[in-house]
């Protein structure tokens, strides 16, 4: 890291903590909430740098198999030279003036068409193995660089993330050392509790829902606990003046969150579909489906049946314009409804 960085790093995350409980307690959670994506920035990248490793591995065994080859191609295309300048002057041309025959004259002909196109082969052979090495070295050295690259983010992160744990231990020494602390801390635990509670709530369905669709507003699951980033019938204005309606939820989950299917029914649709990616459709019988979009993976196929919960797959950002999302969207006889109608709350 560069050390003008690290030094800007230190006086912003490094000094004393401010001595406001309340700040305290708001800077612990940034901090955590900071840890936790460096830590999975850092092990994408290591994972990046362990099949980068693998790859130049496999590409050494290619180069090391193709030196084979070449040099054995080489060999015979020695010995093909040096028979051939051991050979008088138009020996070939000798052989078919001395044929006795028109049959030893095609014979004869044909057994030197066979030597020439044989010599050919060879050669081509040769330039094919070569060529073969030198794109192989290309690739090794284009991986050598990403590699290095990679693996100087990885130091980078590292350090930067080595940081963040020592502001967050002061941060936390601070907040636990000082008895008037507590009682904040206290609230704060309470606070969170409920708000595990309230996303248990969310996550699983009213007891005894009907089997029928209709009949189960406000009492649905949510597919996934995520804040809601655009509600049903917002409008959106978007770059030189465009507007576009939503007919649905736009979630803003974590990366391979997974996302859960709100009611029994049938996959009808599990494929990619331009402008929301990796979709799913589930038909709930009776008009009724559910839509699943910008999924990073698809768990499902045409055809299956699912019970409310099924996992339909994991939150991505396929297609979307602004990162990892989840477009939710629930359709009576075709026409959107608005989901939060639906949803448990």
């Amino acid at each position: 890291m560069n050390p003008v960085l690290v030094a800007v790093f230190c006086t912003l995350h490094l000094s004393a903590p401010s001595q406001d409980p309340s700040a305290l307690l708001q800077s612990l959670r940034s901090l955590d909430r900071q840890l936790v994506q460096l830590e999975g920035e850092l092990a994408t990248l290591k994972s990046q740098e362990g099949k980068l490793q693998e790859q130049i591995a496999s590409l050494d065994v290619a180069l090391s198999e193709t030196g084979l080859k070449q040099v054995r191609v080489r060999a015979d295309l020695k010995k093909r030279v040096r028979a051939l300048n051991n050979m008088p002057g138009g020996a070939r041309m000798i052989a078919l003036g001395q044929a006795n025959s028109l049959k030893d004259y095609l014979e004869l002909s044909r057994m030197l068409r066979w030597v020439a196109n044989h010599d050919q082969k060879l050669k081509s052979q040769h330039q094919k193995e070569a060529n073969k090495t030198q794109l192989l070295k290309n690739k090794r050295q284009s991986s050598l660089n990403i590699l290095s690259e990679i693996s100087a983010d990885i130091k980078s992160r590292r350090e930067n993330l080595g940081l963040q744990r020592r502001s967050r231990i002061e941060t936390t020494q601070t907040l636990l050392g000082n008895a008037s602390h507590l009682e904040l801390l206290s609230g704060a635990h309470r606070q969170a509790y409920q708000r595990l509670e309230n996303t248990f709530r969310k996550l699983k369905p009213a007891t005894g829902l009907s089997r029928i669709f209709s009949q189960n507003k406000r009492s649905l699951p949510w597919p996934l606990i995520a804040p809601v980033e655009v509600g049903y019938g917002t409008v959106r204005e978007l770059a030189y003046g465009t507007r576009l309606t939503n007919f649905g939820l736009l979630l803003k989950p974590a990366s391979g969150t997974p996302v859960q299917s709100v009611f029994d029914g049938t996959v009808v649709y599990a494929d990619w579909l331009d402008g929301y990616g990796q979709l799913t459709i589930v038909d709930h019988g009776r008009g009724y489906h559910s839509l699943y979009g910008h999924l990073a993976t698809i768990e499902v196929e045409v055809g299956e049946i699912i019970k409310t919960g099924s996992t339909l797959g994991t939150a991505g950002g396929t297609g979307s314009w602004t990162g990892t999302r989840l477009y939710f969207e629930i359709r009576s006889q075709g026409q959107a409804q608005d989901p939060v109608l639906w949803l448990r709350r």
